[in-house]
């Protein structure tokens, strides 16, 4: 039999019993290759028919293959390939130039002259990507939240199976969060969909000529830097939790300087909210020492509950308390910056910062009675509108409630006469203490008039109770 009829007969055979030819697939002298060139074919993927040319190569005498192409029939191919889903190799070096660590998501010190390369395991059918590709900004270098979709160019290299992606501008946008999309639409040659949607996000590096708004990929702080604070370009890499995760910092500096704090100032004095921040420039060396310019510090800390407490706080801290701190690493010690304030709305501190080191909010101790007072006034347990909901008079199992105490506070109560009824002291920083509406021998208060009195190291306060048997 003549080779061609030879081959065509195998060809036959392939498209009526669906047999794989994933592996060389042998005809007499002949091999018949799983490469599959389009030649402009169209694909219909819900029956799997697929029009195109096979090369074949015949083996000579001298070991060396000589090809010629031969058209196919229209039929069902199935399993040219792996027979498996196309995936994604090198996501994790997908930016070979990229110098920071990934953190919350996002891929840091993305340099704006690189581009995007991607290496799959399966020959991709190149048209396939023009419109699966979304390349999107997400936050602007001024820190803004933005929803930007970016005109993306793109390369396909079927002989190392390379997907090349840039943008059509030619460079990246300086400081600025940038989201690349991949969908399932994208097949191989097989017409199978890509296993898995990519989703990469990075940040590109900001541009020292310009004003710059650094967001933390977390959300937890933020720095305003002016334009020539920094003398080169770098990207930023903050860490919440140098304690237990240091980039650079010692943690045992950092548990020093706390020490010394509370050592001078009181228990109350506790630093949250932490943020080392670091630089780093396109050689990926540490940038260190004063900026020309200040820049502006923000931390964030939460509060969901919004009683004017820090959530989750080794010791309860009164945000309006808080104060912006940096550490002296050379004498381990905390140093308040003079211009912090806090922004309770936003529940956020506030201040300017000469150089890159770590941060953090540390609240301080209440001293002031001003702001206290007790409640429920009358005090009726057995009244009309007896219970412990908002505008009830309160209940024998839920007292008379003190709020907004100093850090340590002494609460006194006396009757009509000025006899001490009953005294109490906080001292764990709540702000709260609950009198039981009984008298320092253990029986309940009679009816009537009282006073009470607040005190702190700093004042007193003085109110009026009402108890209703």
């Amino acid at each position: 039999m003549p080779p061609v009829i030879m081959l065509l007969l195998l060809i036959t055979q392939l498209v009526l019993s669906g047999i794989a030819a994933a592996a060389v697939s042998q005809g007499g002298e002949y091999s018949l290759y799983p490469r599959i060139f389009s030649n402009g074919a169209a694909i219909d993927r819900t029956s799997g028919e697929y029009s195109a040319s096979f090369a074949i190569a015949q083996q000579n005498p001298t070991g060396e293959p000589a090809e010629d192409e031969y058209s196919a029939a229209l039929g069902f191919y199935s399993g040219l390939g792996s027979g498996a889903p196309p995936q994604i190799l090198n996501l994790g070096s997908a930016i070979a130039g990229a110098l920071g660590p990934e953190v919350s998501g996002f891929k840091l010190g993305v340099p704006r002259l690189s581009t995007v390369s991607l290496q799959f395991d399966e020959d991709m059918l190149s048209e396939s990507f023009a419109s699966a590709i979304k390349l999107t900004a997400i936050r602007d270098r001024n820190g803004r939240q933005i929803i930007s979709e970016l005109p993306a160019g793109y390369s396909y290299d079927p002989q190392n199976r390379t997907l090349e992606i840039w943008p059509i501008s030619g460079s990246w946008s300086g400081n600025t969060f940038h989201e690349l999309t991949i969908s399932t639409s994208v097949i191989d040659y097989q017409g199978l969909s890509l296993a898995q949607a990519l989703e990469f996000r990075f940040v590109t590096m900001l541009e020292a000529g310009q004003d710059n708004t650094v967001v933390s990929p977390d959300g937890a702080a933020r720095i305003i830097l002016p334009a020539g604070a920094l003398q080169k370009d770098a990207y930023l890499v903050f860490n919440s939790s140098p304690s237990e995760s240091p980039r650079r910092v010692d943690p045992g500096k950092l548990q020093a300087a706390t020490a010394k704090l509370q050592s001078s100032r009181g228990k109350f004095y506790l630093p949250y909210a932490f943020n080392e921040i670091n630089a780093y420039d396109a050689q990926n060396s540490l940038l260190s020492g004063n900026f020309a310019k200040p820049g502006r510090l923000t931390l964030f800390y939460p509060d969901a509950d919004s009683d004017g407490l820090v959530d989750s706080a080794a010791t309860p801290i009164k945000q309006k308390n808080s104060s912006l701190y940096w550490l002296d690493e050379p004498s381990a010690m905390w140093v308040k910056l003079p211009d912090s304030g806090v922004n309770a709305v936003d529940r956020q501190v506030t201040a300017s910062v000469p150089h890159f080191t770590v941060f953090a909010a540390v609240g301080s101790a209440e001293f002031s009675a001003q702001d206290a007072f007790a409640y429920p006034v009358p005090f009726r347990p057995h009244g009309p509108n007896a219970g412990t909901g908002a505008g009830q008079t309160g209940a024998e199992s839920s007292g008379i409630t003190f709020m907004n105490l100093p850090s340590e506070a002494e609460i006194s109560v006396f009757n009509a006469r000025g006899e001490l009824v009953w005294k109490g002291r906080d001292s764990d920083g709540d702000g709260k203490h609950v009198w039981n509406v009984k008298n320092d021998d253990g029986f309940a208060a009679a009816s009537g008039v009282y006073f009470y009195v607040v005190r702190s190291a700093r004042d007193s306060k003085t109110g009026k109770l009402v108890i209703i048997r």
